[in-house]
């Protein structure tokens, strides 16, 4: 038996039959085990004696479920199992069964209360009263008037991202509260998780994945890397399912040289700069600091360029305070510069109609671009400047090295416009030749 590590944990796959795995390797605990579903669910389990014997004359054993493995740690569960183990033994056969008997009345009080979703989003309202009757009106809409009864008859402790991702898809796809009602179904369960009195309650793990559901949506779909067909696809038919602002972001994101979206969302036209390198004329958005904590600056490319122009167009419309942004806040009523979560509904919107074919999101562009620009020959060195990581000592690099490296930008900047120009008109020229055979059909 391999040690039970968490690579090994993950490397675990389902089965015809349900099968166990016993704790093993460096401070493992005799009687944890994971149990293997047929569906692919693991979950940690405690198996512990109850000091009693049965007719086949083999000791008595019970489990203790503890919660889904991606919700509690390894850490967790052996000092979990530990504790039960340590309650559960005795000196003497006596001893021991007395031991078992507290200790499964105490679970019990807790285990067999189970409180549905709409009991502990009640329980999430209660704690929020004091902001008065309008706000808890507000949530109430969110959270309960417009959920689906399924989920919330559902079980607190048995929830799973999947379930809560589709009560919104069903209740919020047609408009922008999809991401309002998600951060109340955060706040609530982490609620729960972070009071201990109510966590126990609800007989809740210390962590529940859909505390952290967007940090879970990312990873669930990290398998994906959109294509170039991918981003054209998305490129185009954003216009037809988003306000021009939106759509205008959107390319931006898609030209902008796999930099952060947040990158480029926040850019003010203060920040767009003109200088000459090797005697050619190069169009900057320069950011004095970046998440790595040194200046950053992307070379706007054609694609790019146009993306400013349409800025440019659009800023008569926006507010006073918003005219600095280059991509201002659609809403003159939301925020200064635009935001990226009605670009996800908008995307989600369009790929129910069958515009796009593809999981792609806002943010699968920036591992797009490096997976893409590596199949394209281009060098590590120069996509890892285009996306502002760091090479070699990330000390150096953040109080030391100050270069921009406007050759590397350069040189990736023009490769993905030219990638990227490329796979827009063919996407273009066979959506025409598309509509053309459906006309004449």
């Amino acid at each position: 038996m391999a040690t039970l590590t968490q690579a090994f944990i993950k490397s675990l796959g389902p089965r015809k039959n349900k099968y166990t795995v016993s704790d093993t390797g460096t401070g493992s605990v005799s009687g944890l085990r994971i149990v293997v579903q047929p569906s692919g669910w693991k979950s940690w389990a405690v198996y512990y004696d109850t000091g009693k014997t049965m007719l086949n004359g083999r000791k008595q054993k019970k489990t203790v479920t503890l919660g889904y493995v991606d919700t509690i740690s390894l850490d967790s569960a052996r000092q979990q199992a530990r504790e039960i183990i340590e309650q559960t033994s005795g000196a003497t056969a006596h001893k021991k069964r007395e031991n078992v008997r507290k200790f499964e009345e105490e679970r019990s009080e807790v285990d067999f209360i189970k409180p549905n979703i709409k009991e502990l989003f009640e329980e999430y309202l209660k704690d929020r009263e004091a902001e008065g009757t309008k706000v808890i009106h507000n949530i109430r809409g969110y959270l309960i008037n417009r959920m689906s009864d399924n989920l919330l008859s559902m079980e607190a402790r048995e929830v799973r991202m999947s379930d809560i991702e589709e009560a919104l898809d069903a209740s919020f796809k047609s408009d922008s509260s999809w991401n309002m009602a998600l951060s109340y179904v955060k706040a609530a369960f982490g609620y729960v998780r972070g009071t201990a009195k109510v966590r126990n309650h609800f007989g809740l793990p210390d962590y529940n994945p859909i505390a952290d559901i967007r940090k879970k949506r990312i990873q669930i779909k990290t398998g994906y890397i959109p294509t170039l067909e991918d981003l054209a696809a998305l490129w185009v038919e954003c216009e037809n399912y988003m306000s021009r602002h939106s759509a205008n972001l959107t390319r931006a994101i898609i030209a902008g040289v796999g930099s952060r979206p947040s990158e480029i969302q926040q850019r003010k036209w203060d920040d767009l700069q003109s200088i000459t390198h090797d005697g050619k004329h190069v169009r900057l958005l320069v950011m004095p600091e970046t998440k790595m904590n040194k200046p950053h600056s992307i070379v706007c490319n054609d694609l790019m360029w146009e993306c400013i122009k349409e800025a440019d167009h659009l800023k008569e419309h926006a507010s006073k305070c918003q005219k600095e942004f280059i991509f201002p806040s659609y809403s003159l009523y939301v925020g200064d510069y635009a935001s990226v979560s009605g670009i996800g509904n908008s995307i989600r919107r369009a790929r129910a109609a069958g515009a796009i074919a593809n999981p792609v999101t806002i943010k699968h562009v920036r591992h797009a671009f490096s997976t893409i620009m590596g199949d394209n020959g281009v060098k590590a060195d120069v996509i890892a400047r285009c996306q502002n990581h760091s090479l070699g000592s990330a000390v150096n690099e953040r109080h030391y090295g100050r270069s921009v490296f406007i050759a590397e930008k350069l040189e990736g900047s023009l490769k993905w416009n030219e990638l990227l120009t490329k796979a827009i008109d063919d996407y273009r020229t066979q959506k025409r030749a598309d509509q053309s055979a459906e006309a004449a059909a």
